[in-house]
């Protein structure tokens, strides 16, 4: 038997329904303990991982963008270094390139 998975706006939708509920029969709920404070707690929670939420959410968006500048300033860095190497090999005869990292491939 294979679970369903419900994803993270669907587990707060079903919180959100549950909280509808309870606030519509709050009466007879307060025999079992669900009273006043175990709701306030549920909204507490429920608050706390939607602000957790929109943290990651920032985060991912910060990360995508420093991600994204990584890319470009890396780019960069590959020319200036494919430059630097051609400028090398035009200076030193092969049998100095392994100095500056660079493989003889003759």
């Amino acid at each position: 038997m294979s679970k369903s998975y419900k994803s993270y706006a669907e587990r707060l939708d079903d919180v959100r329904l549950l909280l509808e509920g309870i606030s519509k029969h709050k009466e007879m709920l307060t025999v079992v303990g669900v009273d006043d404070a175990y709701i306030q707690n549920v909204v507490e929670q429920k608050q706390l991982v939607e602000q957790i939420d929109a943290d990651q959410e920032r985060l991912k968006a910060e990360l995508k963008t420093t991600s994204d500048n990584k890319r470009k300033e890396m780019k960069k860095l590959m020319k200036l270094n494919s430059r630097t190497r051609k400028l090398v090999k035009m200076t030193f005869p092969y049998v100095g390139w392994l100095e500056f990292g660079i493989a003889v491939k003759r």
